[in-house]
This record gives C-alpha cells, structure tokens and sequence, in this order.
C-alpha cells in the first residue's frame, strides 16, 4: 500500500536514524529487533480497523497514520533513555503536528473513539482504592503503570517475548503478575525468581 510506504519514509527511516546520532539506551537494541517489534504492534493495533462509512478517506487514512506514529513511538522509540526521548519528540512534532501541545509525544496515546490523541493520565482509573489487598500485591495507578499495562497486553496478542525495562520500585513485576493472571486457560504463567546469586545454569 502507497500509505505504508509514504509513512516509512517520513517517520521510520528518519526516527531510526535520530536514535542513532541523537540518543542512548539503557539496554542496547538491533535496529532490525526494533522494526520486528514494530511491525508486531502495528498488525495487533491496526489490523482490525475498518473505515466508517460516513468517515471520509482522508480522515480515515490520517487516524491510521496516527497509529503508525504511536508504533513507531513504542518500538523505535521505547528503548532510548528519558533524556533522549526529546530528541525524538522534536524530530515527531516537527515533521507532522499533530499531538498535543503539553508533554512529549510519550505521554499521549490515542483514543479510539475521538480518533485523535490525548494523554496518558486520561487511562488512569478514578477511585483508586487498596482495599482487600496484600502490600506486595499494591500498585498505585501511573501514566507508566496504565502504559505498561496497555502496551505489554496488546504485545502479548503477538504471541512474541515481552521484555519489561524500568527504574526500580515503577511497578514492572507486579504489572506483569497482573497481566500474567489475566491470561486465557490456553496459557500457563510460570515465575523464576532471581537474585544475586543466580546463574544461568541455575535457570
């Protein structure tokens, strides 16, 4: 499809390219490792989408770059450091402005049913509450716990591995021990423990 390529050329090409001079990751990745996951985010998003028939073409077409965008955001662009993501958030703003204002292109997602983005902190559930929970088992909602929660599900539709990288304390195993929980009976979670100690061959 000419869109595909037309958006290839304008964003992933490019953001690959600003990661590379501009940016650092915590954990060093493959640029063809990034494109994989990429191309598994963006057939688990978009795939199912069908134009509305009341809903032009173009407008259509532009909700689905908006989709390619956030892809790209997330695979490309989910590996590099807090201080590089500005590099990338100029390069996103300055080629196409089409997010908010306020923040960086990593705090918004898209909602479904306005087409259009808006922030993280719109997904965080109202109401929080610890009741009938044990501590460990306590994760007080964030932008990083609602995105976690919402990338790592969609990723798991994949059926590829997910690899969870954060600062310590940010909520990544007890996310990931929620998600695991919700899987259907077709999946088995199994949890290792590790610590200082452990070795490879101990696993």
């Amino acid at each position: 499809m000419q869109y595909l390529k037309d958006w290839t050329a304008k964003y992933l090409h490019k953001v690959i390219t600003v990661k590379r001079t501009s940016c650092n990751e915590k954990v060093k990745t493959s640029e063809i490792a990034c494109i994989k996951h990429f191309c598994n985010l963006f057939d688990v998003l978009v795939s199912d989408f069908k134009k509305k028939e009341e809903q032009a073409m173009s407008d259509f077409m532009f909700y689905i770059e908006k989709w390619f965008v956030f892809c790209i955001i997330w695979s490309i662009g989910a590996t590099v450091d807090a201080d590089s993501r500005k590099a990338i958030d100029d390069f996103l703003r300055d080629t196409e402005p089409m997010f908010p204002h306020a923040d960086t292109v990593f705090e918004h997602h898209i909602n479904t049913e306005k087409t259009d983005w808006e922030s993280w902190t719109n997904k965080i559930p109202p109401g929080f509450s610890a009741k009938g929970k044990e501590f460990h088992e306590i994760i007080v909602p964030t932008i990083d716990t609602v995105r976690y929660r919402t990338l790592i599900s969609a990723i798991l539709n994949t059926d590829v591995g997910v690899l969870v990288l954060g600062e310590s304390g940010v909520g990544k195993t007890v996310i990931v021990d929620q998600i695991l929980k919700t899987l259907d009976a077709n999946k088995i979670a199994f949890t290792i423990n590790f610590s200082a100690g452990t070795t490879s061959n101990g696993v």
